[in-house]
């Protein structure tokens, strides 16, 4: 709703009416015309959360945890189950939740307008939280992924680091690749996230259940380290019991994302 407000939603994406969208306002009793009036006013992610808090007839965590297992769960209806499996190249009956498809679906246009001879060369934020996977199950991946096409791109923020240390440099020790040949690969064919994880599975040469479930474990797991948590803390205003990297990254990411959108004229 943000991104439509300013005119950037691509086309096909709905907001606040249909879908999930309306499901969601629906379960928790938030008005559409109220929540659509506070978009107006352009806040930040925690910002829509409070109002959320404040406004919202329901946000028992019994009704939290309601929603959010029915959508984790929830199987893509056919024929579209069928048709994205099939324009992904996935076997059928394999890959078949709503949400983990609607993510391909996004990664793959975010993959098309990177490649795009009119692109922009404006920062784009990678993100992907390093709490998602693709079909091959591994976390990270994804995230590792969309980085270094931005960076190829000239098109990754100030600031994120890729490669050499953190979950890229554990994704490719634990999977057993070697991160500059995965590099080299995406700077050099600009390829899909679909075609990287089919590199991935082609040139990992520990990759296997064990280890993808180890790697999984030790990026959930993972605290952000103490020279960054204090700060990134304060910036987002989140308590000290914020410690996992997952979550304070991801909130940064939706910070910048806000930045950004509010660079951009309403229409």
């Amino acid at each position: 709703m943000r991104a439509n407000a300013v005119g950037l939603l691509a086309e096909g994406y709905r907001h606040g009416a249909g879908g999930t969208d309306e499901d969601l306002l629906t379960t928790f009793g938030i008005d559409l015309g109220a929540f659509t009036a506070f978009i107006a006013t352009a806040p930040d992610y925690l910002a829509c959360e409070a109002w959320v808090r404040e406004n919202a007839a329901d946000t028992s965590p019994e009704k939290i945890r309601a929603f959010t297992d029915h959508w984790l769960s929830f199987v893509m209806p056919e024929p579209r189950q069928t048709e994205w499996t099939t324009r992904f190249g996935l076997a059928p009956g394999t890959y078949t939740k709503a949400m983990a498809l609607n993510e391909l679906d996004d990664w793959d246009l975010v993959h098309e307008q990177l490649r795009a001879p009119d692109a922009p060369t404006t920062p784009l934020v990678p993100a992907i939280s390093s709490a998602l996977e693709g079909p091959l199950g591994a976390l990270h991946l994804p995230r590792l992924w969309i980085k270094r096409r931005a960076f190829a791109a000239g098109r990754l923020p100030e600031g994120y680091r890729i490669g050499a240390k953190g979950f890229d440099a554990k994704v490719a020790e634990i999977l057993g690749f070697d991160y500059e040949a995965l590099a080299a690969y995406i700077d050099a064919e600009a390829p899909s996230y679909l075609a990287t994880e089919k590199w991935v599975r082609e040139n990992a040469k520990t990759l296997n259940a064990e280890t993808i479930a180890a790697l999984n474990k030790h990026v959930l797991a993972t605290k952000l380290p103490e020279q960054y948590a204090p700060g990134m803390r304060a910036r987002l205003g989140l308590p000290d019991s914020y410690v996992l990297s997952i979550p304070i990254n991801d909130l940064d990411d939706w910070l910048e994302l806000h930045e950004a959108l509010k660079a951009v004229a309403p229409v």
